[in-house]
C-alpha cells in the first residue's frame, strides 16, 4: 500500500465543556452538528451544537446552539433511568428527520428537522448489545453498528425501507 497523506486539524475549547459522542457531518449544508451525551438532570435537555463550515477555508464558523426535550420521550411511555445519553446521530436523506441512538436506555428517537420528538422505538438488548452508530445509505438503507464486548461480537445491522418510506421519507 501506498502512503496516504492526511491532513487533519484540531480546535480546541470551542465548545463548552461536557461529554460527546455523536457528530453528524452535513456535506451538502457544510454543517457539523454535535450533540451533548448528558443531559442536566434537573432540565431533560440534550444540548447540541450547529457548526457552520467555510466552505473556501474549511475552517469552522459560526456556532449556533440548540436542545432537545427528553420528557417528550418520557411523554411517549419511555422511562429514561439515567439520561437519554445520546451515543449517535444521523439525518434521513430525504425526509431530513434525526435519527438519533440511546445505547445506555436501548432506544432509537426519531426527530423532525426543527429536533421535535416525533417517535421513539425501544431496542431489543438481544439484538441491539450496545448501539453506537448509525448512519442511511443512498438507497435510504438504516445501518446500526454494535459495539462488541467479552460476551459478543460487535455488528453491523442493515434495515431496509419500507416502500413507503422510500416515497415519503
Amino acid at each position: 500500500m501506498g502512503d496516504i497523506s492526511i491532513t487533519a486539524r484540531t480546535w480546541e475549547d470551542f465548545l463548552p465543556k461536557a461529554e460527546y459522542e455523536s457528530l453528524y457531518a452535513d456535506g451538502q449544508e457544510q454543517v457539523l452538528y454535535v450533540l451533548t451525551k448528558s443531559a442536566s438532570k434537573k432540565k431533560r435537555k440534550t444540548l447540541g451544537f450547529r457548526i457552520k463550515i467555510n466552505p473556501d477555508t474549511r475552517q469552522l464558523g459560526t456556532i449556533s446552539e440548540f436542545d432537545f426535550d427528553q420528557h417528550a420521550v418520557e411523554n411517549m411511555g419511555f422511562k429514561i433511568k439515567s439520561g437519554l445519553k445520546v451515543s449517535a446521530i444521523t439525518r434521513h436523506p430525504v425526509s431530513r428527520a434525526w435519527y438519533i441512538l440511546s445505547s445506555a436506555e436501548k432506544l432509537l428517537v426519531v426527530a423532525d428537522p426543527e429536533w421535535k420528538i416525533q417517535s421513539v422505538y425501544e431496542l431489543d438488548g438481544s439484538t441491539f448489545n450496545q448501539p453506537e452508530g448509525i448512519a442511511f445509505d443512498r438507497d435510504l438503507n438504516l445501518y446500526i453498528s454494535n459495539e462488541g464486548d467479552e460476551i459478543s461480537n460487535g455488528n453491523i445491522l442493515k434495515f431496509k425501507p419500507q416502500k413507503s418510506d422510500k416515497q415519503t421519507n
